[in-house]
């Protein structure tokens, strides 16, 4: 699902044309604590540019895929990743 979700977002910032030095991505990773409750968990780190917001870094259109909406959480300048 890591992939995935990796891939989507990265046709979705060519599709908004963003350039390499504005947004980055780092991951998947699997998580520091790798599973919580029988769930495995990932992490993906998004860096891009103040200049950007964030509610155009992901899709809409992702809020409509259940396998992904029911387990994505983010997080916003997190302190860690845990």
């Amino acid at each position: 699902m890591g992939n995935d979700l990796r891939n989507i977002l990265i046709e979705h910032w060519k599709s908004k044309n963003f350039l390499n030095n504005q947004i980055r991505l780092a991951g998947p990773y699997q998580a520091t604590i790798e599973k919580i409750n029988s769930n495995f968990r990932i992490q993906i780190c998004v860096n891009f540019m103040r200049a950007i917001h964030p509610k155009n870094v992901i899709p809409k259109d992702i809020w409509q895929q259940k396998n992904f909406f029911q387990f994505l959480k983010i997080d916003v300048d997190p302190l860690s990743f845990l």
